[in-house]
């Protein structure tokens, strides 16, 4: 389980939105319960990885839904918050050629 709770922080890290984020955030602390589990038998602790498994299988379904109640109902019920994966420096030139645009246009009318 150790290797798979590695292997779901990597993905972690890769995940677009914030739905999927939480999703593997759980998924990877779910594996590694279930490492401590193994480890330590402890009754109380497999309880808990139950739940926290109950967590986990819920916000993967929501994150699995949200894409098609949003699409059926034509906007945004279920949000999942999408990721900027813009660089600050790449916002400022953009920003700042939208303004310059915006300059431009107020000139030539």
């Amino acid at each position: 389980f150790f290797v798979w709770g590695s292997f779901t922080a990597v993905l972690l890290t890769a995940a677009k939105t914030t739905a999927l984020q939480v999703v593997f955030f759980l998924l990877t602390l779910l594996f590694y319960l279930l490492t401590l589990y193994e480890i330590t038998e402890s009754k109380t602790l497999l309880h808990i990885t139950g739940c926290e498994g109950i967590l986990c299988g819920l916000s993967a379904l929501y994150t699995g839904l949200a894409p098609i109640v949003n699409e059926a109902r034509g906007r945004d019920i279920w949000p999942v918050n999408k990721r900027h994966t813009k660089s600050f420096s790449s916002f400022r030139r953009s920003r700042h050629e939208s303004e310059h645009l915006d300059i431009e246009s107020i000139y030539h009318q």
